[in-house]
């Protein structure tokens, strides 16, 4: 099993609240030229709330991967979450200490991206505070 395999095992789904990710692969099959993929979050499967998303990039859209000895092509958009959170692989160049960005492996970045901003859009409109977080003390204007 390789890095690419975990790729392949990867499914997202976009719903009208949450950014899903579910990685059906067993972390114990997963290695790199017979090393274990000790990174547990890049097993992590979960709900992501759409009005956390701080942006979604398509930046590095094509690209090679180098894993396991090996290079591949992949296309990809990038999603900013809060530092920390479960899903984020990687960090961002601002991001001193948690890892902030998920990549998401998929066939058209750009389409992809297009969804999930009108899905964002709608959750931000309908937030009673228009921030983009629900607010616990409702409108105080």
């Amino acid at each position: 099993s390789s890095l690419r395999e975990v790729y392949a095992a990867t499914i997202y789904a976009l719903t009208n609240r949450n950014l899903w990710r579910w990685v059906e692969m067993d972390p114990l099959d997963g290695s790199c030229m017979g090393i274990p993929l000790l990174d547990p979050h890049m097993y992590a499967s979960g709900a992501l709330p759409l009005e956390l998303i701080k942006s979604i990039s398509t930046d590095n859209v094509d690209q090679q991967e180098q894993a396991c000895g090996s290079c591949f092509r992949t296309t990809q958009l990038t999603v900013r979450l809060p530092p920390g959170h479960r899903l984020a692989l990687a960090k961002s160049a601002d991001s001193r200490r948690y890892k902030d960005l998920m990549p998401m492996y998929v066939d058209d970045p750009e389409g992809v991206a297009a969804v999930m901003e009108s899905a964002r859009s709608a959750v931000q409109a309908a937030l009673p505070n228009g921030s983009g977080l629900p607010s616990i003390f409702g409108n105080l204007s």
